[in-house]
C-alpha cells in the first residue's frame, strides 16, 4: 500500500514516463544489491531478462535519431 502511495506522490514532481523508466530499473538494482550483499549470483535466465529489461530502458531514454538531409 505504501508503494502505491509513494508512487502517486512522486507524480507531483516527475512525469509519468520518467517515473515508469525509474521503476523499470528497480530489478537491475535489486539484482546488483543481491550480488553485493548476499553474494547471490543470478541465473543465466535472470541475467538474460535483466539485459532485455535494460535494453528496453536504454531505448526508451535514447534521444531520437536526427535525419540527415539527402546528399546532392
Amino acid at each position: 500500500m505504501a508503494n502505491i502511495a509513494l508512487n502517486n506522490m512522486s507524480l507531483v514532481f516527475l512525469s509519468l514516463s520518467l517515473s515508469q523508466i525509474i521503476r523499470s530499473g528497480i530489478p537491475v538494482l535489486t539484482a546488483l544489491l543481491g550480488v553485493l550483499i548476499e553474494k547471490k549470483v543470478p541465473t543465466s535466465f535472470e541475467l538474460l531478462s535483466l539485459v532485455v529489461l535494460t535494453s528496453g530502458v536504454v531505448l526508451s531514454v535514447r534521444p531520437p535519431a536526427v535525419a540527415c538531409p539527402p546528399a546532392t
